[in-house]
């Protein structure tokens, strides 16, 4: 019988809440927020109009009891897990809040990809370092022994949205420069809805940026002014063969300037590939929330973010 391997993807989705937009931006054309035709516009016709739908999140932890190709709870390192979405029934049940995004899961399992979903501390119980160290631990694990489920370490996308883009970065950027950390080469990572932490990195001394650094418990909680300590097509290594950040139009909670900015310094320091993709008519949670509720648009969405080499 052969065994065939399925892409895996690491998936860091955290659901981010926000009052407003504290910083307004606007963008005349797409050749202004990112040269060199490094942006695609992927154009949808069906956008969603909600910031987060609650009821979303409470039929994925429903059907993180029912889904059955998962391997629920596997320690990553002793105290933590991650769940497996893979082809393979498994009847274990149990419950914590990485079912949330249990549907989730499933579409990338359902989609040909072995998807891994972990559980990692968050504020106010950790720091941002507690949060790096938990994420490699996780990644080092799944590189490790993703093989028993039909994964292919090789062949691994780190996907992350919201605040859980900006731990994807950190995590990259904090091990891969500094070589702080080992961590398997990506083949490419996906980042949706770049958080607003970044628009403050033009903003020197911010009290924003302050705040943030006091209550994360690390100076370097920013990834772009990460890259911008660093001289001009000085690293050769980010962690990824490629970087695909994707905003949406309708985003009331993040403005462009925040992923156009991860970009320029990517571009700057190094020759990695690094996209923009601006996805017409999505609010910030839209295009998860889209592809839990089994909208088309919001599928295609994600596909060709995910496949685009």
């Amino acid at each position: 019988m052969k065994l065939q391997f399925f892409q895996t993807i690491f998936c860091l989705a955290l659901a981010t809440f926000a009052f407003s937009n504290p910083i307004k931006t606007e963008v005349e054309s797409i050749e202004e927020v990112s040269p060199n035709n490094s942006t695609n516009i992927i154009t949808l016709s069906n956008p969603f109009t909600k910031r987060a739908d609650i009821g979303t999140y409470i039929s994925s932890i429903g059907n993180f009891f029912t889904t059955k190709d998962v391997k629920r709870n596997v320690f990553y390192d002793g105290i933590k897990n991650l769940d497996i979405y893979y082809k393979k029934k498994d009847k274990t049940k149990t419950s914590s809040e990485k079912s949330l995004y249990s549907k989730l899961g499933d579409f990338l399992n359902n989609n040909g990809y072995v998807g891994v979903i972990p559980n990692y501390v968050q504020f106010p119980y950790g720091t941002l370092d507690e949060m790096i160290e938990d994420i490699c631990n996780a990644i080092i694990w799944v590189y490790n022994n993703i093989g028993k489920y039909n994964g292919d370490n090789q062949n691994m996308i780190l996907l992350g949205h919201s605040s859980g883009a900006h731990l994807s970065a950190l995590t990259l950027l904090k091990s891969a420069p500094f070589k702080g950390i080992c961590l398997s080469h990506f083949s490419k990572v996906v980042l949706l809805k770049w958080p607003i932490f970044d628009v403050f990195s033009e903003i020197e001394n911010s009290s924003f940026e302050s705040f943030a650094s006091a209550i994360l418990g690390s100076k370097l909680s920013c990834p772009t002014d990460i890259l911008k300590s660093y001289p001009d097509k000085s690293l050769q290594y980010l962690g990824a063969n490629r970087f695909n950040i994707i905003h949406s139009t309708k985003d009331t909670v993040v403005p462009i300037a925040s992923a156009s900015g991860l970009l320029d310094q990517i571009h700057r320091t190094s020759n990695i590939p690094a996209f923009v993709y601006v996805v017409e008519g999505f609010q910030h949670c839209g295009i998860t929330e889209g592809v839990m509720n089994g909208n088309e648009y919001a599928q295609y969405v994600l596909r060709t973010v995910l496949a685009a080499a």
